[in-house]
Parts: structure tokens; C-alpha cells; sequence
């Protein structure tokens, strides 16, 4: 009797772990949902500020001027970088400049401009190259410190 008794106290325990560990998992399933529908409206919400931002500051699709925009999750940032090669008519060159902003806060995080030749920086010459506080010499070193901006 005394067996009967310890197996079915047994028995209702699993049962009882069983359902909590169901609910558990239901639970973490419908935050995961969530979550991703928030992250979903939020990167939603920054593609059309970034494009009216890139509007209110005179840049154009037609001027060769392109917008790209990034919602970063663990900054709450929506980020928008302008870019393009334009022709600048006083010296008749060209040059590649890329803009970094908060579309929301207009904040300006990074700029860089260097001559343009064949579609890249026609020389060692960079005449603007800074992310936040810090300056940079190269395309390459603005790529890397814009990096932990651009990610999630």
C-alpha cells in the first residue's frame, strides 16, 4: 500500500513538472514572438524616418545620393547613412562622402570625404574621417569604427 501510495505521489509530480515546464516553454515562445514583432515595428518605424530625414536635408535618389538605414537593437538607434560620389563643380572632381546620422535626433556619429577615382578614394588623401569623437586616417579605419553602429 505503502508503494501504491509513494507511485502515484510520484506520478503526480512528473505530471505537475510536465505542465509547468509546458507553460514555461509556451511563455518563452510568446515573449520570442514578441520580441520579434517589436524589433520588426521598430526597424519598420526607422526605414521611413531615415527616408525623412534624407528628404529634409536636400539629398535626392536623382542626385546620386543613396540612403541606408539600420535600427540598432542594442543601442535603440536608428541610424541612417547617406552616401554618394558628387561632383563638386568649383575644382570640377569628384569625391565620395559618407554621412552617418541619428534619424531621429539628427545627431551627426560619423562623415568622411576623400577624392574619388574609379569608384574609391583616389589617394591616401582623406579630408574628413571621424566617428563620434574620434578622427581616422583611412576608409578602412572609418569602416571599422562605424562597425559597432551598423550592427545589432
Amino acid at each position: 500500500m505503502k508503494y501504491l501510495k509513494s507511485t502515484k505521489v510520484l506520478t503526480l509530480c512528473v505530471l505537475v513538472s510536465m505542465l509547468i515546464g509546458f507553460f514555461i516553454g509556451l511563455s518563452y515562445e510568446r515573449k520570442q514572438n514578441i520580441g520579434v514583432a517589436v524589433n520588426l515595428d521598430a526597424q519598420e518605424k526607422c526605414a521611413k524616418q531615415a527616408a525623412q530625414e534624407f528628404n529634409r536635408l536636400g539629398y535626392t535618389i536623382e542626385e546620386d545620393w543613396q540612403l541606408r538605414n539600420h535600427y540598432n537593437k542594442k543601442l535603440n538607434k536608428c541610424f541612417a547613412e547617406i552616401y554618394g560620389t558628387h561632383l563638386q563643380e568649383l575644382n570640377q572632381k569628384f569625391y565620395t562622402n559618407r554621412l552617418i546620422i541619428d534619424a531621429f535626433e539628427g545627431k551627426t556619429y560619423a562623415d568622411f570625404l576623400c577624392p574619388t577615382s574609379d569608384g574609391g578614394c583616389a589617394s591616401t588623401t582623406v579630408y574628413i574621417c571621424k566617428v563620434l569623437d574620434k578622427k581616422c586616417v583611412s576608409e578602412e579605419e572609418f569602416e571599422k569604427l562605424i562597425k559597432p553602429l551598423m550592427e545589432n
